[in-house]
């Protein structure tokens, strides 16, 4: 399947994006402990991670069902995220319905 990105499209990603960033801070305000750490790099675009302490136990799950819920809420008729090829936060997004639409390569210069 070749994705084609128009204009309308890319407008719906970057919207995507966004309303992430508001689901992602609404979520970890419902949490106790406050057990996620978000960086936020530039508008519209932030990365989280769970403290260690609280790894293996639902919260990334839990995390995602919120965003879910809050993108339903929101009428978001699209979800956007990204996790590492392979990684346990692939599959905690797999379990929430969510599925691979592309992967990104990174090329990086060998060392001589």
């Amino acid at each position: 399947m070749t994705l084609v990105l128009d204009k309308n499209l890319a407008h719906r990603i970057e919207q995507s994006e966004v309303d992430a960033l508001s689901s992602r801070l609404s979520a970890i305000q419902g949490i106790s402990g406050n057990p996620m750490d978000v960086q936020i790099e530039k508008f519209g675009n932030a990365a989280s991670v769970t403290i260690p302490d609280l790894r293996n136990k639902g919260v990334h799950q839990a995390l995602i069902d919120k965003r879910l819920q809050h993108a339903a809420f929101q009428a978001c008729d699209l979800a956007v995220g990204q996790a590492k090829y392979a990684s346990i936060s692939q599959n905690n997004m797999e379990r929430a319905g969510l599925q691979i639409a592309y992967t990104k390569a990174i090329w990086v210069q060998r060392e001589s």
